[in-house]
């Protein structure tokens, strides 16, 4: 059957929104073109037709009429997006797990902002939502196009986490491409990929939990990132910083640094080292970072990295 009509009862609410995702994206076997249906406010929709009649007119109808995806007046609490979600059969789908989660909070408790702070209550997406329903009232087509790459945007990185990239990091440890570090007080990890994605899932509780991710391109660039908090407090990256500008120095003269440690260690570059960068605020060290410029790439030896990292965190 085809589709052309999306409608709802009232202006946009993140249920409505990701029930509208949901359809445009999973159910396009089930309703032909509804990727391209538009979406129409009517409170009445459906008063004087079924959800067959509906249908046949090319009308879907959610949150209101008779039909299966209005939660309204359900026995057991649900939302819209999850009875969109169960009738497509994507319900247990664990990269939509955080998605429906936050519909439920939002449409039931009205808590999809849970943050008393008012600049996360206004920039949290239950603000925005609401945001954009009042500068754009007479538009929910607007309101839904903007949120939904947002929720599209979120199922593929999901996705990517909880599927794609388990299956690529077992396939960097069957080829040598990950090396793992475990000292008293870090656990770091060496890989050798270009996936951007990498470092976040391995500091992740999915991905191991490695307090430190040293990422090698192809391009011979070398990025290392941390863990956003260790027992509350910022992994130390300042010894870190000193040992690789010093064993860059010495890679690219075959001399010795005469710079003192104070003056290795500051944030940002210094002129002797002009490719790695040291950011404290993202507490990472970066040679040419996740979109790579100019930056020359590092001309430390890669298998000398794993020493780099014991000499970093040794205790003594």
């Amino acid at each position: 059957m085809n589709i052309s009509k999306i409608i709802i009862p009232v202006r946009p609410q993140p249920d409505t929104i990701l029930a509208i995702y949901l359809l445009k994206y999973f159910g396009s076997k089930k309703f032909q073109n509804i990727e391209k249906a538009i979406i129409q406010i009517d409170p009445n929709a459906g008063s004087n037709k079924s959800h067959e009649e509906c249908l046949k007119n090319g009308e879907i109808l959610i949150d209101v009429g008779s039909g299966p995806y209005n939660h309204h007046g359900k026995e057991n609490q649900t939302t819209a997006s999850m009875l969109v979600a169960k009738d497509l059969d994507i319900a247990h789908d664990p990269s939509l797990n955080k998605l429906l989660k936050y519909a439920e909070r939002d449409d039931k408790f009205g808590l999809g902002t849970i943050s008393r702070d008012p600049l996360d209550k206004a920039f949290g997406l239950s603000g925005l939502v609401g945001s954009m329903n009042k500068e754009y009232p007479d538009d929910p087509n607007k309101v839904v196009n903007t949120i939904i790459p947002l929720f599209e945007a979120h199922y593929g990185q999901e996705n990517k986490r909880i599927k794609e990239l388990p299956k690529i990091f077992e396939d960097l440890k069957k080829q040598g491409k990950a090396v793992e570090i475990k000292l008293s007080n870090i656990k770091a990890i060496l890989i050798e990929s270009d996936n951007v994605s990498m470092p976040g899932y391995l500091r992740a509780q999915i991905g191991g939990r490695y307090d430190i991710v040293v990422q090698k391109r192809t391009s011979g660039h070398v990025n290392i990132l941390s863990r956003p908090q260790k027992n509350r407090e910022k992994i130390l990256l300042e010894r870190l910083v000193v040992v690789i500008r010093t064993s860059e120095i010495y890679s690219e003269t075959s001399k010795e640094t005469e710079k003192n440690y104070q003056e290795l260690s500051v944030p940002g570059k210094i002129n002797e080292v002009p490719n790695w960068y040291y950011d404290p605020a993202t507490n990472s060290i970066q040679n040419g970072g996740i979109s790579i410029d100019s930056t020359p790439p590092t001309k430390i030896p890669w298998e000398h990295f794993v020493e780099i990292i014991k000499i970093a965190f040794n205790e003594k």
